[in-house]
């Protein structure tokens, strides 16, 4: 064996001895993460529903990064305004709501006031009533009347809707002598 000094290397005959020590690391399957090895969302054989990535191994949170498009916990469902098998799809409704979704198909359903495959077209007899600010065209439940009626978190104070949020005013202190 050899034995190496700062200015030779000698050759000396016999046995040596090595030493080493085994260590035993932990760590994490693919789709499980964090001290516990716990399993990532939806499935470890499938982490986040096979549309994204989840942050797995010892050091990972098991969290998913979705892809484009989708959103949730375990990427189960599309992104808000997306709807289709893919999440590809936008919705594009102005004034309604969207049949989004995995199983959406992206129909507008109109607020009151509104018409069109968009329901971005205003109704000639809610344009004629100039709703003032902080208010919106809308059919009157008990009558089905288009009315121009606050928006929520407004009150009516005579024609303007106003923030319902008051101001309490505190007493002022009386001082006595």
């Amino acid at each position: 064996y050899h034995v190496k000094t700062s200015s030779l290397k000698l050759a000396i005959s016999g046995c040596s001895f090595e030493c080493y020590r085994e260590v035993q690391v932990k760590n994490c399957c693919p789709g499980y993460w964090g001290p516990d090895c716990m399993e990532c969302p939806d499935r470890a054989n499938r982490p986040c529903s096979s549309r994204g990535v989840c942050s797995d191994g010892l050091g990972g949170n098991g969290t998913c990064s979705c892809q484009v498009g989708f959103a949730g916990t375990a990427c189960e469902d599309c992104a808000p305004g997306r709807y289709g098998a893919t999440c590809s799809s936008e919705c594009t409704c102005v004034h309604g709501l969207c049949g989004s979704g995995l199983k959406g198909d992206g129909r507008c359903t109109c607020f009151s006031g509104y018409k069109g495959p968009s329901c971005d077209q205003e109704l000639p007899e809610c344009a004629a009533l100039s709703c003032q600010q902080n208010s919106r065209c809308m059919e009157e439940a008990l009558t089905g009347k288009l009315v121009c009626q606050c928006l929520p978190g407004y009150e009516r104070l005579g024609p303007q809707c106003i923030c319902e949020f008051k101001h309490e005013q505190k007493p002022s202190a009386l001082f006595y002598n």
